[in-house]
């Protein structure tokens, strides 16, 4: 795997570290109850968890936004034309 897959994923968890913190310190700061704060941070975010699972499902078998981001097959002829650039001598190569 990549270094920019090890980097995004060190930066998704330490997010998500930074969300806990701030819903768990919210919470106990509204409840003044420990308990109640771990509970409802816990909650929140399984809750969460579980939703994002379903969105991502949702997007993957609806054919409409399946599509949506992801670029076609390139087609060889498409891609030379994009890439062709103008020699000194007038030809264009890729």
């Amino acid at each position: 795997m990549s270094v920019a897959f090890w980097r995004s994923l060190a930066k998704s968890v330490t997010w998500r570290l930074i969300g806990l913190a701030l819903l768990g310190g919210l919470s106990w700061i509204l409840t003044g109850n420990l308990m109640e704060s771990l509970l409802l941070t816990v909650l929140f975010n399984g809750i969460r968890l579980g939703l994002f699972v379903v969105h991502e499902e949702v997007w993957e078998r609806w054919p409409v936004l399946a599509k949506v981001g992801r670029s076609p097959d390139p087609s060889p002829v498409g891609d030379v034309a994009l890439h062709a650039r103008p020699q000194a001598d007038g030809r264009r190569t890729a």
